[in-house]
C-alpha cells in the first residue's frame, strides 16, 4: 500500500500470495521493484513501513538498516524504514503484561494496572471508564487489537493509578508504572499527530521546533534505561527498535524539512494501522 505524506490519500496496488514464510532476499526485490513502480508514475517515495515480524527484521538488517542508520541506499537515493507504532505500542502492552520489566531500579508492573482496574470498578463513576476485562485479562486475539493496548498505555490509567497511590489503596511502588504509562501515552501521541495543533502537547505535527522535537530527544536516553531478566532480553530489542523509531522520525523530517521544504510532518500517516 502506498500513503501520502502531504495529502491524505492512500492506495493499495499490490498483493501476492504465499504458503509459508517470504525469503528476505525476495522481500527485499519486492520492495525496490514497488519502488520503482510508484516513482515511474511520478510519486517520490521517501519511506518504508513495516511492523516488527521476524522475517522485516530479517530484510531490514539485508538492507542495511540499524539503529544508527534507520535508512538504506538504492540508486544513489535515501529510504528510511520505520517501525509502525501502533505495532510497538501493542508489544510494549504484551511485554509489560506477561513479564514485566525494570526501568532504572523501578519495578515496572502489570499487577498495578490489574489493581488499579479492581479498585477502580468499585465505583460508580470510574476514573477510568474503558477499560474491562478485556485490557486486563486479554482473551484470546484481543492483544491484536490498537485500542485496547492505547487504552490501557493512557494518561487516565496512569493518573488513576497515581490517585490509587495518594488515597493509600496501592503501594507507593505502583507509582513508577504509572510514570512508565503515562510516558508511553506521550510517545504514542507523538507518534500519532494528524492535525497541525492539537488539545494533547504532544500530538501536534512534528517540527524542528516543536514541543515533541525535544521530548523524542530526550526520550532515546530514557529507553536505554529500560531492562528485564535474561528470559525477556529478546523482548526487550522492542525498545531499541523504538528509540530507532525516534531517530528515524527525527532524521526524517529534518531530511523532508531540508530537501523538501516540508515544514511539518504528521505522524499519523507513517502508522500502517
Amino acid at each position: 500500500m502506498a500513503r501520502g505524506l502531504t495529502a491524505n490519500w492512500k492506495q493499495l496496488f499490490g498483493f501476492l500470495f504465499s504458503s509459508g514464510t517470504v525469503k528476505d532476499v525476495l522481500v527485499k526485490q519486492l520492495i525496490l521493484s514497488a519502488i520503482t513502480e510508484l516513482q515511474q508514475i511520478g510519486l517520490c517515495v521517501k519511506a518504508v513501513i513495516c511492523d516488527q515480524g521476524s522475517n522485516n527484521m530479517a530484510v531490514t538488517k539485508f538492507l542495511g538498516v540499524s539503529s544508527a542508520t534507520p535508512y538504506f541506499m538504492h540508486n544513489g537515493t535515501q529510504y528510511f524504514v520505520i517501525y509502525d507504532p501502533p505495532h510497538l505500542i501493542k508489544s510494549i502492552r504484551n511485554n509489560l503484561h506477561k513479564s514485566g520489566l525494570k526501568c532504572g531500579t523501578s519495578e515496572i508492573s502489570w499487577k498495578y494496572v490489574e489493581a488499579f482496574y479492581d479498585q477502580d470498578c468499585k465505583f460508580s463513576v470510574r476514573m477510568a471508564p474503558k477499560l474491562t476485562d478485556k485490557h486486563i485479562k486479554l482473551p484470546p486475539f484481543t492483544a491484536l487489537r490498537v485500542k485496547l493496548a492505547t487504552q490501557v498505555m493512557s494518561h487516565s490509567v496512569a493518573a488513576g493509578i497515581s490517585t490509587m497511590v495518594a488515597l493509600g489503596a496501592l503501594p507507593s511502588e505502583a507509582k513508577d508504572t504509572a510514570l512508565f504509562i503515562d510516558r508511553f501515552d506521550q510517545l504514542f501521541n507523538s507518534m500519532n499527530s494528524y492535525t497541525l495543533k492539537s488539545s494533547k502537547p504532544f500530538q501536534h505535527a512534528l517540527t524542528l521546533t516543536s514541543t515533541q522535537h525535544n521530548f523524542l530527544l530526550d526520550s532515546l536516553s530514557w529507553l536505554k534505561t529500560i531492562h528485564g531478566n535474561s528470559k525477556i532480553k529478546k523482548k526487550l530489542a522492542m525498545y531499541r527498535r523504538l528509540a530507532s523509531l525516534h531517530l528515524c522520525c527525527l532524521a526524517f523530517s529534518s531530511e523532508l524539512h531540508t530537501n523538501q521544504n516540508i515544514k511539518f510532518l504528521l505522524t499519523s500517516r507513517l502508522n500502517q494501522d
